[in-house]
């Protein structure tokens, strides 16, 4: 497996705190996962009127093998993409205070 590729500080993986944007090339064990996390600004129809969601909707997408490393080489900030693959729930920290996010596993 050749090394993970070095990214300049101008790189997409590169986060600042007001930033929604996030893409990361990672090795877990034997296979590499492309993660990225996408907010999607979300609204409602009440009364004949659409309202827009205070808070985005994220979604942590991961993307493994060949798929992850192509979208970390051509995706940018900006960049519009469609996503498909399987979406399901994970959970983090104890009993009482978990957190709970939407993970798409991309095909």
């Amino acid at each position: 497996m050749p090394p993970l590729k070095k990214r300049s500080t101008t790189s997409p993986d590169v986060q600042s705190s007001d930033d929604q944007y996030q893409l990361r090339l990672l090795a877990t064990g034997s296979i590499r996962i492309t993660k990225s996390r996408v907010n999607e600004n979300t609204r409602e129809c009440r009364a004949g009127r659409h309202l827009e969601h205070v808070d985005p909707t994220t979604h942590f997408v991961e993307a493994r093998f060949e798929l992850g490393e192509d979208a970390a080489d051509t995706l940018h900030k900006g960049d519009a993409a469609i996503v498909v693959g399987r979406e399901h729930t994970s959970s983090c920290g104890p009993e009482g205070s978990k957190t709970y996010g939407r993970v798409i596993d991309a095909d």
